[in-house]
């Protein structure tokens, strides 16, 4: 089955370039993340999917036409125990969870994070979650006035649906 896509346009001006890449397996994801962080793009978005049992990946890049000082990281290819002890290190170094992408690959589950060093006074970062556990966080969240800024469906161990929410408040 052919890979299918949502994607939302937004016609407001940002400053800066954008570089969008989709289809790459790992060496050439691999390749367009050097290139383009070595130019000074931060990846935004991520996107692990299954092509023919073979795992593929679409990127966002952009780059500012000014530094942010904003320190960044990006790892794929997690299993989920991985990704769990990633993102505890890099939680305990004062990065945020960004967006997260679960997907499976030969029935193996894999994660993939951009973390970003913030300041940001709230925020609430889960995966795993059951249906129900998701409507309960996010009733909660909701609850204080933060708001849901990313969530990602996936299955994974069969044909379990969950779900992975990142939270935010701004004050």
């Amino acid at each position: 089955m052919d890979p299918r896509f949502a994607a939302i346009w937004d016609k407001s001006r940002l400053d800066g370039a954008w570089v969008t890449r989709h289809g790459l397996n790992n060496a050439q994801y691999q390749s367009a993340f050097e290139q383009y962080a070595g130019q000074g793009h931060k990846l935004v978005r991520f996107s692990g999917y299954t092509e023919n049992n073979q795992p593929r990946f679409a990127a966002i890049f952009h780059c500012l036409n000014r530094p942010t000082g904003e320190a960044w990281v990006a790892r794929h290819e997690l299993t989920e125990d991985a990704y769990w002890r990633e993102f505890n290190n890099l939680l305990n170094q004062g990065y945020r969870l960004l967006t997260v992408s679960p997907y499976v690959v030969n029935g193996v589950g894999y994660f993939a994070g951009i973390w970003y060093q913030s300041r940001i006074p709230y925020w609430g970062a889960h995966h795993d979650l059951t249906g129900s556990q998701y409507q309960e966080a996010f009733n909660r969240y909701t609850a204080i006035n933060a708001k849901l800024v990313s969530v990602a469906p996936y299955t994974l161990r069969g044909n379990h649906d969950r779900y992975a929410p990142i939270f935010t408040r701004d004050y």
